[in-house]
């Protein structure tokens, strides 16, 4: 099956039928459909699984409610936000206080560098 946009999935059924299992995690919300007709949901926890009859052509698969949108935009907007501060510069997060305790000490002990130790 092929991804859709908005979180579906697109693909051609098996001529002989069987079971179609979606590996995003149980929720009524999702609907499947073959050809337009609307397909049996089959309990399968923890996934999605629905029957498919032998001949039923193109099958859609489809989260039914908004919900999944916003799960996936709230997953964007956390891996943006982890991303955002891993490119920080390093004295970014340091208060102003720290670092003007820090230029005040001694050059042996604010250098950390070998060369600062040697002297």
């Amino acid at each position: 099956m092929d991804s859709r946009r908005h979180g579906g999935y697109r693909g051609a059924a098996p001529a002989g039928g069987g079971l179609l299992v979606v590996s995003e995690s149980h929720d009524d919300a999702w609907r499947a459909t073959a050809s337009g007709a609307p397909l049996e949901r089959v309990p399968f926890p923890p996934f999605n699984a629905f029957r498919l009859s032998p001949g039923q052509g193109e099958v859609d698969v489809y989260p039914a409610s908004g919900a999944h949108r916003i799960i996936l935009l709230f997953q964007a907007v956390l891996a943006l936000g982890v991303i955002s501060l891993a490119l920080r510069p390093p004295g970014f997060t340091q208060r102003k206080a720290e670092r003007a305790a820090v230029r005040s000490l001694p050059a042996e002990l604010a250098d950390p560098s070998p060369e600062g130790i040697a002297r």
